[in-house]
């Protein structure tokens, strides 16, 4: 993971974190490409040093990261303009795409999540965006549930 030879093209950081315990913490970003977006990294800290655990070399910007209620991470990814936004799970190393609802003519955009605690529930906000109209007019704010 990493920038262009032109850095003006990449503005690397962190968006999401989610403190476990005092020897666990998870943290995601991005290096964000212009015109491309992404990779998404996942990484670990073991109470010592922070590691890479996994990278999305298609995906462009983590809103946060949260538990899943079963050792694993719920990691949405925004969307940006007419291109969607994912979810991804993160377990025993590897990361997988959640299925989002398809909305006709319509873009889903995630904004927040958050973990239900006691559970192995995630719950996000965002909106859905036209994608026969300009930019901003006639969205729908959606709340969606995931996990069990």
């Amino acid at each position: 993971m990493g920038c262009p030879r032109e850095p003006d093209l990449c503005g690397p950081h962190l968006s999401g974190i989610y403190a476990q315990s005092p020897d666990s913490g998870w943290a995601t970003g991005s290096v964000e490409r212009k015109t491309i977006g992404g990779p998404v990294a996942v990484l670990h800290f073991n109470g010592h040093h922070w590691t890479r655990v996994a990278v999305c070399d298609s995906c462009d910007d983590p809103v946060s990261v949260i538990p899943d209620g079963t050792g694993g991470l719920w990691i949405p990814i925004r969307g940006f303009e007419f291109r969607a936004s994912v979810m991804l799970h993160y377990a025993r190393g590897h990361l997988t795409f959640a299925a989002l609802p398809a909305v006709k003519g319509s873009v889903l955009h995630l904004a927040a999540a958050a973990a239900v605690p006691g559970t192995r529930r995630a719950i996000t906000v965002g909106n859905t965006i036209p994608t026969t109209e300009p930019i901003g007019l006639h969205s729908n704010a959606v709340i969606l549930a995931y996990g069990s």
